[in-house]
């Protein structure tokens, strides 16, 4: 099936193609597919909503644009209050994840001659929730707001931002079940900058090709980005599928690895002065356990554990990143904020007074506040210049009767109670 290469994109993609100053809201779509087409592999769209664009993933591939449109980047589109993939989701969940005889035949990369998901998965859905393709233009497509967008499933990813792209939020997004990554920013080497997601929820990403491709987040070139408060269900896998022409045993698994995953594949590029904040996270399995950084592998996952780092601030996170090893490219990931327990903490649940803050040793920011008659540390999901202005000692001396405790997500030990 011709679906990337088609001719024609009215017959095989069916869904919105958005031009500049559009809004669409309030509204509900279902689509029908239930595979992904073998050409659609390296993902070239098929979005329930798309900005204009290219309908290759690589606008040098061919001068088609998807539906009928210039090409020319879109410029302030809203999309808010959606449901996606939801009408037929009762009928179908039970297929979600389910095994499909002679699908899994992925030794090779000759996928034309062998079965590698290539038989339906009978869950209708889009291709993609939400794609911003690769445009014609250099400047690409601008103030793009995703709000309050809920999906059942997607054969591919969730949301997709690829090629140039300027101001785009997403924003209280949820989505599951998906075929792909779901919250994927593919700048290649366009630099995609001031991009957010915010708020939003991702749940068993890859599952609609069980074993083979996807987390919860995923990047593949960038300029900057901020990841604030997203929270991540995933499970880890007994048998993940090894994707061949990969380097072993790093980078033969490409599912479930990590909460955050920062690729060099797909022509990445994360060029100098690059910036990915972190800003807060909660990071789960699939019934809601929380996974720590004292369970997991340092750098890269290991059999039945996901993959954390030590940020750049010094802050291990539940990320993974091939591009700083397998290129010359160093990403610059800053880490604030932690699991969601500690966020919710620092917001409060009782009053609280802030007093004053601290830099621990590995140079990560504190602040301090009063709650009853403990003083307790949090690390800020966002660090405002000019906030340590007390330090800890002076904050102490004056408070001698009340001790100092860490909040329950630091781990490190990196504030001792006296």
């Amino acid at each position: 099936m011709d679906y990337c290469h088609a001719q024609d994109m009215m017959k095989t993609r069916v869904g919105f193609v958005l031009s500049s100053h559009v809004t669409v809201r309030d509204v509900s779509y279902q689509g029908i597919d239930t595979i992904r087409p073998e050409d659609n592999g390296a993902l070239c769209g098929g979005g329930a909503f798309e900005t204009k664009g290219c309908a290759e993933n690589d606008c040098e591939a061919s001068d088609v644009n998807n539906g009928g449109s210039d090409g020319i980047g879109s410029v302030n589109v809203t999309i808010e209050r959606v449901r996606l993939n939801d009408y037929h989701y009762a009928e179908d969940s039970h297929l979600v994840g389910a095994s499909v005889p002679g699908n899994y035949n992925c030794g090779t990369l000759n996928f034309k001659d062998e079965c590698c998901f290539c038989k339906p998965n009978g869950v209708r859905s889009s291709q993609v929730g939400v794609w911003v393709p690769m445009s014609r233009n250099v400047e690409g497509s601008r103030h793009i707001l995703v709000r309050n967008v809920v999906s059942s499933s997607t054969q591919a990813d969730g949301v997709n931002l690829h090629g140039s792209v300027d101001d785009a939020l997403v924003q209280t997004a949820y989505f599951q079940n998906t075929g792909d990554d779901i919250y994927a920013v593919w700048g290649a080497v366009m630099n995609p900058t001031n991009v957010v997601f915010r708020d939003s929820v991702a749940i068993n990403p890859g599952v609609l090709r069980p074993n083979w491709y996807g987390n919860c987040v995923a990047t593949y070139g960038l300029k900057s980005v901020v990841f604030a408060n997203l929270t991540c269900r995933a499970p880890t896998l007994e048998r993940p599928i090894p994707s061949p022409g990969d380097p072993k045993p790093r980078g033969s698994i490409n599912i479930d690895t990590s909460m955050f995953v920062f690729h060099s594949s797909f022509s990445a590029g994360y060029p100098e002065g690059n910036s990915v904040k972190i800003n807060g996270w909660t990071f789960e399995d699939l019934e809601g356990s929380s996974y720590r950084a004292g369970g997991g592998s340092m750098n890269e996952p290991a059999p039945g554990k996901m993959a954390w780092t030590r940020s750049d601030n010094g802050v291990v996170a539940p990320y993974q990143t091939d591009a700083a090893t397998e290129t010359s490219q160093h990403i610059n990931i800053v880490v604030w904020g932690c699991a969601d327990s500690c966020r919710l903490g620092y917001q409060g649940t009782s009053p609280s007074t802030p007093i004053g803050g601290l830099t621990n040793k590995n140079g990560v920011a504190h602040s301090i506040v009063q709650r009853g008659s403990d003083l307790i540390s949090f690390v800020p999901v966002e660090l405002a210049a000019g906030v340590l202005v007390v330090s800890a000692l002076a904050a102490l001396a004056r408070r001698s009767p009340w001790s100092l405790r860490p909040s329950p997500c630091e781990t490190q030990g990196l504030i001792a109670a006296v």
